[in-house]
């Protein structure tokens, strides 16, 4: 092997520091980049939770008012409906009266 043997294999061996430094380098970058897209993205995912929980609340909010809505709209139709039989009775009741006072000539 010739000294010129040597200054090649030290010159290659520099070439794959460098390159193995290069690529160290760029595992760095590419890890502070992912860092900070993670980042973001949890950013995100707190936000999405946030507004999950917000319509959440909503929703159950909304949820109550229509029970008792409902509850309300079948008591009012439990009122309407013993009206209108009460109703109903009571026109029997006139048209009979009025039946009768037609046959004694009252009317």
């Amino acid at each position: 092997m010739s000294n010129g043997d040597d200054l090649t294999y030290e010159n290659e061996i520099r070439k794959i520091r460098v390159s193995l430094t290069d690529v160290e380098d760029a595992k760095k970058v590419a890890d502070n980049l992912m860092i900070k897209k993670v980042e973001k993205y949890e950013a995100q995912i707190k936000d999405l939770k946030n507004e999950i929980n917000r319509l959440q609340e909503s929703y159950d909010n909304l949820k109550i008012i229509d029970d008792g809505h409902q509850k309300l709209n079948g008591e009012l139709q439990t009122k309407v409906n013993k009206l209108e039989k009460d109703n109903k009775i009571l026109e029997v009741k006139l048209e009979k009266q009025l039946k009768e006072f037609r046959n004694k000539g009252d009317l």
